[in-house]
This record gives structure tokens, C-alpha cells and sequence, in this order.
């Protein structure tokens, strides 16, 4: 005790003291790391930091709240500023459960797969689930268009004609448009007239012309050259109904109600490749010619396809290659036909809506079919009451063979499947006519009034 009474610490017990405070602001400290809502150093909660998420070297490198970003090895860069560098398309895979809302528009982001697969996680759809996003994969690249037909594809060009021909069409025209800026109004047409024309089938090989059309009524029915500034120049003689029109780097075909012509593209040299009815009877469809390296297809006489090779005379009639008597898997109207130089595919079927008939996909090798029988992919109903798309869309790539059908979907079968395929959805509600194709989209004429695209699974 000191003279006056108070107590006085001894060096020990200050020490005591002092020890003792560091601990309880030691404890405080932890609790400021451990308790969610609490600040640490950096005025911030501690539990954001990269380095407790992540494994990042520094913190506060980025927030990420949408799954295990370690899974994401290695991080491809694709803008998607979702994940602060992180690759959103590998992050789709992983984190859809995760995530408040699609920041990549990612097919597994949030919503679940729309083509009804049963797949154990809507975020890790396989390949072959591909179809589910088509509907929000669509890219309208021209609005409006009015009853396209015709479609064609040169470089970085589509060009495409339109029939007066039905309710809310224009005038008969011919348009064209850059397919890598979309056009965001009608393109002033490179051709159009007032009455007596019915453009149809189209072609062209180089975004610079020339395009070459058929027309399908008279006094306009020839095929024409059209320039890219507008100027038009019949391209053979007068025929009944022309239709289809396929071009390659020296020849134009064309196919009428005589039979098919080649031309030259400089100078119009006719040559006759075969005869018979390849116009009004086939619904004046824009894609009933195909060519593959060598060889020229023709639908011909409403259910027959002839063949020419191409790189001969190919003024002998060619042959047939499917004729008529074809039992079950026999066409009816062929509407489109397309060749990969293996095989042939065809749609056959009732041209338009109807509430009674069938449409089909065909598959015949180009050497001849077996027995003469072509191979009946598949085949429905055409069980449709108001009007919708055509079966005169028809594409074909490396893997799928691609279609439109009357109740108005665009499908795709892999075309080595096993016959019969079970179809694909590639776009659902569509009113889908002539189809044109580069080297990653799929391109059509839309009767609900535009040209579409949609990259090719």
C-alpha cells in the first residue's frame, strides 16, 4: 500500500494486463473473419475475397459466386464479363443451378433444355441436345421480307426473290443483303416490277454478281441475269414455267416445263440437259436442281429424279436415277433436292398445308438406288389446317440433312442415320420455303416475313 491508501500494480500484474487485452483483441479480429456481415481491414466482408474462393494470389481479385471457377481450367477468353475473365461458355456447363440470371445467354444459364430431353442436368445437355436453344438462336437478318422464295448465298451476300403470290405479299422482287451487318428495313430491290412476274428459283456465286433468277410467268418467263446495279438481261429463250435455278463457276441450269437447260454464265450458250416437266407440275419449287462436283440432279415429271454428269456433254437425257414405281417409299411432288456427291436426298410430299397426305425425307446413293427404291428416312402426317411452312427447303452439310416441313419446323437427321431417323427440332414455328447455306449458318425464307439464319449444330 502506498502512503495515501490506493493500491499500486506491480510490474508483474501490468504485464498481466496487457497480455490478457491483446488476447480479447485477438478474439475480436477472428470473429471479424468468421462472422458473415463483418468487415475486415478493407472495409469489406472478408468472405468476397478471391482468396478465400478461389485459391486467387490476391484479394478482391474479382467476386465470383457462380460455381467452382477451378473447374474452369483452363479459362477461355470470350467476353462474357460474367466471371471477371473467366470463360462463360465453360462456365454454362457447370454453374446454371448457380446462377441468378444468364449473363452469357449460355443454353444452360437458368432455364431448363427446351427440347424436352431427359438429361439428368439441364446444364451438361450433350451435343446431340443441341436443338434446345434454336428458337432463341434464331437471327431475323432481314425484316421485313416479303414472301421469300428463292434463297442464295455468295460470299458475304444472300439475295433471295419474292412472289406477289399470297396474303401480305409485295410486289414481285429481287433483294440482296450483307449477311455480316443485318439489314434493319427492307433492302430497296435490285429488280421488282409492277404485275406478269413471279420470281422464283435463284443463284449466284460472288456477292458481286451476277445473280441469276428465274421467272416464272409470262412475258417475263426466262431465266435473267441481274446485275448488283440492276441491270437485267434475258438469259436464254422463252420457256413454260420456269423454276429452280443452280449455278456453279462456268454453268447456270435452270429447270422449265420442257425439261432443264445449262448456259453459260458469259455468254448464254444454251444446251438441253434432259426433257420433261420440271415446272408447274413440282409447285414451282426453288430447289428441285442440285449439283455436287460432277453431277447434276433434276426432279422431273412430278416423282422422278434424272441425273447428268455434269462435267460431259450432259446432253444425252441423263438418267434416272428414282423413277416412279417405288412402292411405299414413292414420291409424290418432289419438292427439294440436294446432294453431298454420296447420296441424294429429296423431300416428297403435298406441296402446301393440307389435313390429309404425307410428307417424306429420301436418301438414294447418286450411283443408282438399291433395287431402285429410294431409302425412306422419314415420313409424317401432314395433318396441318392453316397455312404454315413448305417442304421446299432442303439442305445438306457434312454431318445432318436439314428440311422444312408443312407444319412449319425446320429438322435435321444425320444423314448416314440408319433408316427410318427420328428427326431433330433445329426451329420451331416457322413458316420455312427455299434454304441456302455457308460454311456455319443454315439461311431461309420465312413466310412469317423475313430472312433467318441459325448456326448449324
Amino acid at each position: 500500500m502506498s502512503s495515501g491508501g490506493k493500491p499500486r500494480f506491480t510490474t508483474s500484474k501490468r504485464g498481466l494486463m496487457l497480455f490478457a487485452s491483446a488476447a480479447l483483441w485477438l478474439l475480436y479480429a477472428d470473429l471479424l473473419v468468421s462472422v458473415p456481415g463483418c468487415t475486415d481491414a478493407e472495409g469489406d466482408d472478408p468472405s468476397t475475397d478471391a482468396a478465400f474462393i478461389d485459391g486467387a494470389t490476391s484479394f478482391d481479385a474479382a467476386p465470383v459466386f457462380d460455381a467452382a471457377p477451378l473447374l474452369d481450367a483452363p479459362p477461355l477468353a470470350d467476353a462474357a464479363n460474367d466471371d471477371a475473365g473467366l470463360d462463360a461458355t465453360a462456365d454454362a456447363t457447370l454453374d446454371a443451378s448457380t446462377d441468378g440470371a444468364p449473363s452469357d445467354g449460355a443454353s444452360s444459364d437458368s432455364a431448363p433444355p427446351s427440347d424436352g430431353a431427359a438429361d439428368a442436368l439441364g446444364a451438361l445437355d450433350a451435343p446431340a441436345d443441341a436443338p434446345k436453344d434454336a428458337a432463341a438462336a434464331q437471327e431475323e437478318l432481314v425484316s421485313p421480307a416479303k414472301c421469300p422464295w428463292g434463297i442464295a448465298i455468295a460470299g458475304s451476300a444472300v439475295f433471295w426473290t419474292e412472289t406477289p403470290n399470297g396474303a401480305g405479299c409485295g410486289a414481285p422482287s429481287v433483294r440482296s443483303c450483307s449477311t455480316v451487318t443485318p439489314c434493319a428495313t427492307l433492302p430497296t430491290p435490285l429488280y421488282t416490277a409492277v404485275n406478269q412476274s413471279l420470281p422464283t428459283g435463284i443463284a449466284a456465286v460472288t456477292a458481286a454478281g451476277p445473280i441469276f433468277y428465274a421467272d416464272n410467268q409470262a412475258p417475263n418467263n426466262h431465266l435473267w441475269r441481274l446485275e448488283v446495279d440492276g441491270g437485267r438481261t434475258a438469259w436464254g429463250t422463252s420457256q413454260a414455267g420456269p423454276a429452280a435455278v443452280v449455278q456453279d463457276l462456268t454453268h447456270v441450269y435452270w429447270g422449265h416445263g420442257s425439261g432443264m437447260t445449262r448456259v453459260t454464265v458469259p455468254s448464254a450458250n444454251e444446251l438441253t440437259v434432259f426433257t420433261g416437266n420440271m415446272a408447274g407440275s413440282i409447285d414451282n419449287g426453288p430447289q428441285t436442281i442440285a449439283l455436287d462436283t460432277s453431277r447434276v440432279f433434276g426432279a422431273i415429271d412430278t416423282n422422278k429424279i434424272r441425273v447428268c454428269d455434269k462435267t460431259g456433254n450432259c446432253n444425252d437425257g441423263g438418267s434416272t436415277l428414282v423413277g416412279a414405281d417405288v412402292a411405299d417409299a414413292g414420291p409424290a411432288e418432289i419438292g427439294a433436292v440436294a446432294s453431298d456427291g454420296t447420296h441424294v436426298f429429296f423431300t416428297s410430299g403435298m406441296a402446301y398445308y393440307t389435313t390429309s397426305g404425307v410428307e417424306r425425307l429420301l436418301r438414294c446413293p447418286v450411283a443408282g438406288c438399291p433395287s431402285g427404291v429410294p431409302e425412306l428416312l422419314h415420313e409424317r402426317s401432314t395433318n396441318v389446317a392453316g397455312p404454315k411452312g413448305s417442304h421446299f427447303g432442303i439442305a445438306v452439310d457434312s454431318a445432318n440433312v436439314y428440311f422444312g416441313t408443312i407444319a412449319g419446323t425446320i429438322e435435321y437427321c444425320a444423314k448416314g442415320a440408319a433408316a427410318p431417323c427420328t428427326p431433330k427440332v433445329l426451329v420451331a414455328n416457322a413458316r420455312p420455303f427455299g434454304f441456302a447455306q455457308d460454311g456455319a449458318y443454315l439461311y431461309w425464307g420465312d413466310w412469317r416475313g423475313g430472312i433467318y439464319r441459325i448456326l448449324r449444330p
